[in-house]
């Protein structure tokens, strides 16, 4: 990407995870398959930025969810004081690697909400709606 004299590349993430499945031959089975449990890795090429967590979904009922996330590493080559921009934000380092949220679902319709701390915007909140038809 070009803007008059001076170029950028684009953003490029690249991205492996694993999660037990609710039913498959090759993963298990826990708390009767109201349990799901995941891992990511993940690496923004020209950022230089490399995260890993492990989050969890549990399910109550098909119908009730409870998400949680923490981040174990996150590293940036290209910001050598990563603290400094979480004071300057009021998120502190340890909130900033944690996430959750719940989910609702109804007759084919689920809502979803998340409280994901960004060290840049500060406590985000997100909001997402799904219909089934």
């Amino acid at each position: 990407m070009k803007f008059i004299r001076e170029g950028y590349n684009l953003p490029l993430t690249v991205s492996i995870g694993v999660a037990t499945a609710k039913a498959g031959s090759l993963t298990y089975k826990v708390f009767g398959d109201a349990l799901t449990l995941g891992a990511n890795l993940t690496h923004q090429v020209f950022g230089g930025k490399t995260d890993f967590g492990f989050g969890s979904e549990y399910w109550l009922g098909n119908v009730f969810a409870l998400r949680g996330r923490y981040n174990l590493l996150s590293t940036n080559d290209r910001l050598t004081n990563n603290e400094s921009t979480h004071r300057l934000s009021g998120v502190s380092d340890t909130l900033s690697k944690f996430a959750a949220g719940f989910g609702l679902r109804f007759l084919g319709y689920q809502l979803d909400y998340a409280f994901v701390p960004y060290a840049e915007l500060g406590e985000t909140q997100r909001i997402s709606f799904l219909a089934r038809f």
